[in-house]
């Protein structure tokens, strides 16, 4: 079918039904290149995307599932699992940038779990931007005040602060 329809990119067309088989196989590698092959013919299965970045996540290549994150992020930008994933695999891969940016829309997504992200955004500017570490750092413990580890770190980036800015005589 694939052969003699090569432009069908549907949901429910020959490319995504042989990667429905190779997944019930566990044939991982066989079902990436299938989803890859209809992510080229289509322009918005945000299923396929999602697939594509969860199965390069299983075969740790983090570099590729950020690709395929962002196609995700392009179809749909406020999908929570797909921020999620890709701010992991950003850290992961040492993209600060990109993984601060999926955080910030996770802020904006998921209020409840704010104290989480904004830790997350705060380790991630502590080097570059302490005192942008230190807001968000003093917002997730206004909303968590018993949270360990920001005040963990909120000690540390006050000394990196102190150490930066000695005391004037």
């Amino acid at each position: 079918l694939i052969e003699l329809f090569p432009e069908d990119n549907s949901t429910g067309g020959a490319r995504k039904l042989l990667a429905r088989l190779y997944r019930s196989q566990q044939r991982l590698m066989d079902e990436k290149l299938v989803l890859e092959a209809h992510a080229a013919v289509t322009a918005d299965d945000i299923d396929t995307a999602m697939r594509l970045m969860e199965l390069e996540i299983q075969l740790e290549d983090r570099s590729a599932a950020i690709g395929a994150g962002r196609m995700a992020l392009e179809i749909d930008p406020a999908r929570g699992p797909v921020l999620r994933t890709l701010a992991d695999a950003a850290e992961q891969e040492n993209q600060p940038a990109l993984a601060i940016q999926c955080l910030r829309g996770l802020l904006e997504l998921e209020p409840l779990h704010a104290p989480l992200w904004r830790f997350r955004i705060a380790r991630l500017t502590k080097v570059e931007d302490p005192p942008e570490a230190r807001r968000h750092l003093l917002l997730a413990l206004e909303d968590a005040p018993r949270f360990r580890d920001a005040h963990q770190l909120l000690l540390e980036v006050l000394e990196e602060l102190s150490d930066n800015n000695p005391p004037s005589d």
